[in-house]
């Protein structure tokens, strides 16, 4: 029963029919009984329409999915460099995507998906995860539209691909993505509350065949940048500084080798005595060689920080004041903090 807003204001009858599709609640089909009550021959009426409702949304659901799946194909072959430069600009002209301009690729991958697979086992995990993918996706485009127009959009595998246009001389470019990530990392949280969101950005590709670098970037961006940063991290491929130069190490284990030897027996002596002789040599190198500024971020006394450096210097016989030793042991530090 509903209000009429008429002058009367009389109370009338609602008849509301529910339309499914694909197992989901799609819309009602909703008809007010303003002038006579519904009969036999209505009601057949309304679920011949539901039925009409329902298979054309089941017939665009089926267009979007093909149109995407050949989106999603040709951001892969673009990524992969395995596509040259005249058949790619061929293939995105039937999508109306312009790979004239400059972008920037922007990688947002899934974390916890084995969790959300497990919370959703009923035997149709595969449909879940791609219905979970495409509203991911839906939330990324929806945010990114109010901000930046003609972006690109697939997936690839675990991951929601975007090729964000972007101006050499844009300051902001960063600033504006880290706010978009975040607005998305909370609309993902809260839809899915045991599926994360890394978010990594590549450097600007100024033609289609810089696409796969920019690509990399932000995948490393993202490798990276959990290891330092957490797993819900938002960063850029510059933002990794020293980090650029390990990226193209493709054995990680091999970086090892790189770790100087003095190094080496700062990490022994911390296993054999439970000390924290390693964290206070990073925590003095991040406040630029500033002791009294380190013992407040370690929360020890300033006194402590000095003992601990003198520590440092006998078991290492290098002068933290040299720059040399200083550059080759924050390396190593990195490299370490790296590696696990």
């Amino acid at each position: 029963i509903v209000k009429l807003s008429d002058d009367n204001e009389r109370d009338v009858t609602q008849v509301v029919v529910p339309i499914q599709a694909l197992n989901q609640l799609k819309a009602y089909l909703t008809v007010t009984e303003v002038h006579r009550q519904l009969q036999e021959l209505d009601f057949i009426s309304l679920e011949n329409a539901a039925t009409v409702v329902c298979l054309e949304m089941v017939k665009q659901f089926a267009v979007q999915q093909v149109e995407q799946r050949f989106k999603n194909d040709l951001i892969r072959d673009i990524i992969s460099g395995h596509i040259d430069p005249k058949t790619a600009m061929e293939r995105a002209g039937l999508l109306d995507w312009d790979l004239t301009k400059q972008y920037a690729a922007i990688v947002f991958q899934l974390n916890n998906v084995d969790s959300f697979l497990r919370e959703n086992s009923r035997g149709k995990t595969n449909l879940a995860l791609q219905g979970a993918k495409t509203e991911i996706a839906s939330i990324i485009s929806n945010q990114m539209k109010f901000h930046v127009k003609n972006h690109i959009i697939g997936s690839k595998g675990d991951s929601i691909i975007v090729f964000w246009p972007v101006k050499s001389s844009d300051e902001g470019f960063m600033e504006l993505v880290k706010h978009l990530g975040r607005e998305i990392q909370a609309q993902i949280q809260k839809r899915f509350s045991n599926i994360g969101i890394a978010i990594g950005v590549g450097t600007i590709a100024s033609k289609v065949e810089e696409l796969p670098r920019s690509y990399r970037e932000a995948h490393d961006a993202i490798l990276f940048g959990q290891m330092i940063h957490g797993q819900e991290v938002i960063i850029s491929y510059s933002e990794l500084g020293i980090f650029r130069l390990l990226c193209g190490v493709s054995d990680k284990s091999s970086l090892l080798s790189f770790v100087p030897g003095p190094l080496k027996k700062l990490q022994e002596y911390d296993n054999e005595n439970q000390s924290d002789l390693l964290k206070t040599l990073e925590v003095f190198f991040d406040c630029n060689g500033n002791a009294s500024k380190a013992a407040k971020e370690l929360f020890v006394h300033y006194k402590t920080i000095l003992y601990r450096l003198e520590r440092i210097k006998e078991l290492t016989n290098l002068d933290l004041e040299k720059t040399n030793n200083r550059l080759e042991l924050e390396i190593g530090l990195k490299i370490l903090k790296l590696i696990g």
